[in-house]
């Protein structure tokens, strides 16, 4: 299989290479996957479905040629039993039995080391051990806030690997989704994949979540430092989220760097030399193609922990 840096995975056929959108089958012809696949229908893989008592494990199946998934379609809401039936969808289960708005019953989570432009590292917090009950809106010095659905940096938001949502927030329509929520670390930005939460859009520009214990210490949830939370009135395509915000979660504040004992201008860093700088303007040049995300070639292993960045 070889991986063109932009383009798309070409396999090889015969001693040549199939044409670009297809793969080679077992008799050595090739086909487009989008013509022949086999359908994978299991409703436990839903993203909605929180039932432990039967759990599964794809590792030991024989997996062959490609599946399409046709479960449930996206944004349909997480259901909630209670008394013997489900609530209303965006409703939740109180500990009392009875059906309620996350909306409009919720605690106020309003911790300011939880800002994505934390990276105070002298008292580190750890969401591991704190009991968790209901739905939590996000407040940062009184504003509304909501959890960062991109990759936030290691050490930031007071803990050691700041958790964020790996996937896009919900739309009003889309009542209450699940998302899964990733951990930032030396190996990536989803190196520690904790315990998925729920999430919920509500009338009033805010989102509320229903968090749970992080599986390790120290992981924390992030706050994004935004000026307002916009809750999308229809549902968005999710994609991959980059080390910097989207249009819908902008943070409206910089980070700041100190030098000779102040703070450089928004926007600028403090060079070795003690002097404010530009990074658009200086900067280095990163052109290894190995790093593509199409590279699959695993015959040379590449580890950027002991390469000495600067600037």
């Amino acid at each position: 299989m070889l991986a063109l840096g932009g383009g798309s995975v070409l396999f090889p056929c015969r001693e040549q290479q199939c044409p670009a959108g297809q793969d080679c089958s077992p008799a050595n012809t090739c086909y487009d996957p989008c013509q022949n696949y086999t359908s994978l229908n299991d409703s436990w893989r839903s993203t909605n479905n929180t039932d432990q008592s039967n759990i599964h494990c794809d590792q030991n199946l024989q997996w062959q040629g490609w599946s399409g998934d046709d479960d449930k379609p996206a944004g349909s809401s997480v259901l909630f039993p209670c008394r013997g039936q489900q609530c209303p969808a965006g409703q939740d289960c109180s500990p009392a039995n009875t059906c309620y708005d996350p909306c409009q019953n919720y605690t106020s989570l309003n911790d300011s080391w939880r800002s994505t432009n934390n990276t105070d590292q002298s008292n580190v917090h750890c969401d591991q051990n704190l009991q968790w009950q209901g739905w939590y809106r996000m407040f940062l010095e009184g504003r509304s806030v909501r959890m960062p659905d991109y990759c936030v940096p290691m050490q930031r938001c007071g803990t050691h690997a700041p958790m964020w949502i790996d996937g896009t927030h919900p739309s009003i329509q889309d009542q209450v989704v699940q998302r899964d929520v990733c951990g930032s670390w030396s190996a990536g930005c989803c190196t520690f994949r904790s315990n998925p939460i729920q999430i919920k859009a509500c009338p009033g520009n805010y989102y509320v979540y229903k968090f749970v214990s992080s599986n390790n210490c120290h992981l924390a949830y992030c706050a994004e430092n935004t000026t307002s939370v916009q809750p999308p009135l229809a549902a968005t395509t999710q994609a991959w989220k980059a080390n910097v915000p989207t249009s819908t979660g902008a943070p409206s504040s910089s980070v700041f760097f100190p030098c000779r004992g102040q703070q450089c201008p928004s926007g600028q860093d403090c060079s070795p030399a003690n002097t404010c700088y530009d990074p658009c303007q200086n900067y280095t040049s990163l052109n290894d193609s190995w790093r593509s995300t199409n590279n699959t070639d695993q015959s040379n292993l590449h580890c950027d922990q002991n390469l000495q960045w600067q600037g």
